[in-house]
């Protein structure tokens, strides 16, 4: 098999998506030797991504949410001897002719294009782009990979007709999110970390309005 990885989320900014791919690019070029992988790596990459030797990384100048990964994925990166093309950003570009698996990891540009960026001048536009690429996943792509059963819960009450073709795998959990040996040492550290031993309260995210970070900080105060 050859399979084709759309990885320019990863770059010199963290992002959860970014992280999510790495993850995939961490582990299944080593977990399948016998097949061969096609990385797009953006240019802001620091490289290489994989030390596998199945592993071919093509540098793609646009960017993952751009007009040329919408409107004309073939001609920004080769897929010309690919078997599946995974994009893993919720959305599908024009002319994909091989099987295609699509991550979604939430249709809330379509639901509440507000929440994700702010109301601005463009969000019209915005919304436009996200629904393009977002339907055409939808209505194409060979299978939909959910990060939850509530993301799939949502594609199913929209379209009935992806129950056949969406496969719920959950975000995987590093070694290091585990409970701590001593709770008093990371105590300890989180205090040092902080600079005060007064109780805090911990939110990631970035600051769009869907994070609502208002109502977080508003429920701590309310607590105080």
């Amino acid at each position: 098999m050859h399979a084709s990885i759309d990885c320019r989320y990863i770059r010199e900014r963290p992002s959860g998506i970014g992280t999510y791919v790495q993850a995939l690019v961490d582990r299944i070029p080593a977990l399948a030797p016998n097949d061969n992988f096609h990385l797009w790596v953006s240019p802001q990459a620091n490289r290489p991504l994989s030390p596998c030797p199945n592993v071919v990384e093509q540098e793609v100048a646009p960017g993952a949410n751009s007009l040329s990964t919408l409107l004309r994925t073939p001609s920004i990166a080769d897929l010309s001897d690919v078997s599946v093309y995974h994009a893993p950003f919720n959305i599908l570009g024009r002319g994909v002719k091989c099987a295609t698996v699509v991550t979604i990891h939430d249709i809330l540009w379509l639901m509440h294009p507000g929440w994700c960026e702010g109301v601005n001048f463009s969000t019209p536009f915005t919304y436009l782009f996200y629904r393009n690429g977002i339907m055409r996943a939808v209505n194409q792509a060979s299978r939909i990979m959910s990060i939850s059963h509530a993301t799939a819960d949502t594609l199913y009450k929209r379209w009935p007709h992806l129950k056949d073709r969406v496969r719920v795998i959950h975000h995987g959990i590093e070694k290091r999110f585990v409970p701590p040996a001593s709770r008093d040492e990371a105590h300890a550290n989180a205090c040092k970390l902080i600079g005060t031993e007064r109780k805090y309260l911990f939110v990631l995210g970035q600051n769009s309005p869907s994070k609502n970070h208002a109502a977080v900080l508003q429920a701590f105060a309310n607590a105080n």
